[in-house]
Parts: C-alpha cells; structure tokens; sequence
C-alpha cells in the first residue's frame, strides 16, 4: 500500500482530501467514524472473508467484479482488503473513475483494524479461526509498497549422527544450512522475532500501533522449518490482538525449492482451528 501524509487525527474529511493523502490509517478511519462525516466503507474481499467478519456497515463488493459494479455516487469512499500486502490501487482508481466518488484505501486492511482494536462484525467465542497463509510465490509477488517483515523462527539444522564411512562421506559434503532470508527476498526486514517490531506487545512499543511517523504495523511473515512454530507464533500474536501475520507455507522446504512443486500448494488462504476468540 502506497505511503501516507502524517495527518492530524482532527483534520476530518475536509483535511484528508485537501492534504491529498493516499491513504487512511485506521486511527483517521475511527476518527471518520465517530463524526458527523459521511464515509462509506467498500471492503473488496472475497464474500466468505466478509461472512466472516467486517467493518460495521461496510458494503461488500469484490474487487473481481468492482469494475462491473453500477454504484451511486457515495462520496468519500474508504475501500479495504484483508491487509496482506495486496495492491488496492487498482481498485481505488476503478472507484474513483465512478462518478460522484472520491475512493481513499484503508492502510493495513481489515488487519490493521483488527490490531487497532477497531468495531468488526466478527462472533466471539469458541468458533472456527483461521490462522492465515501465504505461498512462495505470492510473498515474491507481495505490494512492494507495503511495508513487510520476515519473522525467521528456523532453527539451524543439526547434522546426523554417522559412524564409519557415512562420517567420512558427510565429512566431505557441506554442512547443511538455511536459506538466506535476506537475499531470497532483498527489501525485506528479517527478524528473528515479532517482538523486535514496533507496535507488537511486549517489543519496547507496547501499546504503539503505529510508528512516530504514523504508519501502521507492517505485515509480519511467520518462517519455521515446518515444525508448528509458526503456528504457535500466530496464536501468541493473535492473543496479544496483533492480526497482520501470515504463515510462509511449507516453511525452509518451500525455500529450499525456490517455491517449486512437490509440496502441497495453500495458496493465499488459511488454516481452520478451534480457538476462542474472546
């Protein structure tokens, strides 16, 4: 998602538009939100990902069929995705060659929001939870723009024990060892955990969702090598409400392929748990 205008949180619609800001942070939307301002909230995810759970009174319109879409003129539109990394730029010039509309993205997504503890529609409870992927392919094709964080919780392989003239050959092969994460992805932060990033519980930034220029928590991608770390990495953030993570799918496997097939392909998508989302 493109840069933003550091805005002050009272400057109001009027101010947004005349400071020609690229996009809404979700403290500007809540400030929206809590105004006399009439704003209109397009999410753009897929109808079950809305099902799930959106912003009150969001109206969805999937960005496959938003072009095709006879819309009034709304004014001040604040369109959203999921917050992943996707590119909303497209969908923001769609909306703004409508007439009567002036379409603004909503920096971090539905995520962002989430994490800022923003109103949702989303049942709380035990119910189905999803803990989100992202392939190998995907990550390479994430929104340069957007700001992307790569949490390595690999741990370094351990060789094998051998005796005799298995020693001797592995003594001549060389050690095993992880995939660079830095020059796999260049442009990437790499961590080796979300604790060091602002705006995460418990990194020095607690209570910080954004940083001192107002850009919103960068999206965190959870690395293992495939044994649940990542998982229960996801678990730990979503408890302490920080909602832009996904996992890489198949972890140092899919590395080691450079993303080729021979593991199960996951896609964009998630995996289903029981957990309680009180």
């Amino acid at each position: 998602m493109k840069p933003k205008m550091k805005m002050v949180r009272w400057l109001g619609l009027a101010g947004l538009l005349a400071l020609g800001a690229e996009a809404v942070s979700p403290a500007e939307l809540d400030a929206l939100l809590q105004s006399s301002t009439k704003v209109t909230l397009i999410d753009v995810r897929d109808e079950s990902m809305f099902r799930h759970g959106h912003i009150p009174n969001a109206i969805n319109v999937p960005e496959r069929v938003l072009a095709l879409k006879k819309l009034p003129p709304l004014g001040f539109v604040v369109v959203y995705g999921q917050g992943f990394g996707e590119d909303l730029s497209g969908a923001v010039d769609i909306l703004n060659e409508k007439p009567g509309i002036k379409a603004e993205a909503l920096d971090g997504g539905y995520a962002a929001w989430q994490t800022r503890k923003g109103r949702t529609t989303q049942a709380t409870g035990f119910q189905k939870e999803a803990l989100n992927v992202i392939t190998y392919q995907n990550l390479q094709d994430l929104d340069t723009t957007d700001e992307v964080v790569l949490v390595d919780l690999r741990k370094e392989p351990e060789p094998e024990a051998t005796s005799g003239i298995q020693a001797r050959q592995a003594d001549a092969l060389p050690a095993p060892t992880l995939t660079p994460l830095a020059e796999k992805f260049p442009g990437k932060t790499v961590v080796k955990s979300p604790f060091e990033v602002a705006g995460v519980a418990g990194s020095g930034h607690q209570g910080r969702q954004a940083d001192a220029v107002g850009r919103e928590a960068p999206l965190m991608v959870l690395i293992d090598n495939g044994d649940g770390e990542a998982q229960k990495m996801a678990r730990i953030l979503k408890a302490n409400g920080v909602h832009r993570v996904v996992i890489l799918a198949g972890g140092e496997k899919i590395l080691e392929r450079d993303g080729a097939a021979g593991l199960q392909r996951l896609g964009m998508g998630s995996q289903e748990l029981e957990m309680n989302n009180e």
